[in-house]
């Protein structure tokens, strides 16, 4: 009987030996697949943690700084090309590799460089934002920021989003272009000193209606006048404006024409108590009300001024009734009489630098009732010529309204929106009692405040 005999053919050993080796590579691959996922979680987790220090030391670093400000590429381009010194930034370097801290070293007279993190970012592509939820000069101190990292060659990326609240800042300011974004900070921790003149004409009315009491009563000890609480209240704003640092100060007065109270400019931080002295011996005349030409004695006398920033600060506690016309308005106008009460028509201002001028009755319209809306709208037109001819240079007006009457703060605010057109910034603002009247004095300061940090900022 004939034996066979088992075996593998060649093409079965050929077979078994490749799907011996395929079966290897899956293997391979899976336990290479493992270890790199091991260590891709491994090196993410600590890109992560190297992203989270600086994103701690930012906000350490914005915590403790009395000023910050937000930058696009214009005023940061990831090296000392274009800083400003006394300044410290927070940026990417220009290879967008690295957060680095440029911190000014007033001995040196230069910046010492850091990098935040350390340099295990595996040489990822950083991207870095900063915003802010508020405007210019809005009153907001939260700072929202953003760090990217995304890997070489694929679009793989890990992002850290965070916020702080800059508390113990002055201000944070955006100088962000339109279609631009924030990519450093600018900070400082320490005051700016002696950087900028500061100007402030006060053009405060003494019309007769400041000898009433603020609930329109006749004044007394227990129910003061207007023009006492102004008085008391103005006296209080110079010592706080003192404290800024490098004001000066003048008065200036209106009621049916404007005048100088205190023509020279008094400088806060030797004269102090001579505008004060100068704001106490302050009474009413008497007169209408003519803040037109208070704001031209005021601007004029700011045009004089070689001051970095200027302002007019101007208190009405009535309606605008009077204006002033020049001669050759009178001589081309037509002369009305409503009841004993004068108006011109195709008027001319007076706009003439050459202040104080002299004017008497027959070349003034005014309106002692109020009630002639022509006359009432001339004053505020005014103002807006006065504004347009001698406000260049002014950072910024602020009208004070010391009324409650709703219809008087509606004419107080077309009164601002005129001067508006001088091309300055104004606000208007209705102070109803004492307490209104203190705080928005105190806000006028803290507005010039946040202007010094923000023209002598990076």
């Amino acid at each position: 009987m004939k034996k066979l005999r088992k075996g593998f053919t060649l093409a079965e050993m050929v077979m078994a030996i490749m799907l011996m080796s395929m079966i290897a590579v899956i293997i391979g691959i899976i336990f290479n697949t493992m270890f790199s996922s091991r260590e891709l979680i491994e090196r993410e987790a600590s890109i992560q943690s190297e992203m989270r220090t600086s994103m701690q030391y930012v906000d350490r670093t914005v915590a403790k700084a009395t000023s910050v400000f937000i930058l696009d590429d214009s005023k940061f381009k990831g090296g000392k090309e274009g800083l400003t010194k006394d300044w410290s930034y927070i940026g990417l370097s220009a290879d967008g590799k690295k957060v680095l801290n440029y911190v000014w070293n007033k001995q040196k007279q230069d910046w010492d460089i850091s990098e935040l993190g350390s340099k295990s970012l595996y040489n990822m592509k950083l991207d870095l934002e900063f915003k802010t939820d508020g405007a210019a000069y809005q009153d907001n101190r939260l700072i929202n920021y953003n760090l990217t990292g995304r890997y070489p060659d694929t679009n793989s990326k890990l992002s850290i989003d965070t916020a702080i609240s800059a508390l113990n800042t002055k201000q944070v300011f955006s100088k962000v272009a339109k279609g631009k974004k924030g990519i450093a900070l600018a900070y400082r921790n320490d005051p700016i000193e002696g950087q900028m003149n500061i100007a402030v004409s006060f053009v405060f009315d003494i019309s007769g209606s400041m000898r009433g009491a603020l609930n329109a009563a006749n004044a007394t000890t227990q129910n003061p006048s207007r023009m006492n609480i102004l008085k008391n209240k103005a006296a209080i704003m110079i010592d706080e404006l003192q404290s800024i640092g490098n004001v000066s100060v003048n008065l200036t007065t209106f009621s049916t024409t404007g005048g100088y109270w205190q023509a020279a400019f008094s400088q806060l931080d030797k004269e102090a108590a001579t505008i004060k002295k100068s704001i106490s011996k302050m009474d009413s005349d008497g007169g209408v009300t003519n803040p037109g030409d208070g704001l031209r004695y005021g601007m004029v006398s700011l045009q004089k001024q070689s001051a970095q920033l200027k302002y007019v600060v101007l208190l009405t506690d009535g309606v605008p009734n009077a204006y002033l016309v020049n001669q050759q308005g009178q001589a081309g106008g037509l002369n009305i009489q409503r009841n004993g009460i004068q108006h011109f028509n195709n008027i001319l201002f007076e706009l003439s630098p050459d202040v104080p001028a002299n004017f008497n009755y027959n070349r003034l319209g005014y309106d002692y009732t109020s009630r002639i809306p022509e006359i009432r709208n001339e004053s505020i037109n005014y103002a807006g010529a006065v504004s347009k001819t001698f406000g260049a240079g002014i950072k910024r007006v602020n009208v004070i309204g010391f009324s409650g009457v709703q219809s008087e703060i509606a004419y107080g605010q077309a009164l601002t929106d005129k001067i508006a057109e001088g091309s300055m910034e104004t606000k208007y603002v209705s102070a109803t009692n004492e307490a209104a009247l203190q705080q928005t004095f105190s806000d006028i300061k803290k507005q010039i405040q946040q202007d010094l940090w923000f023209v002598s900022g990076p």
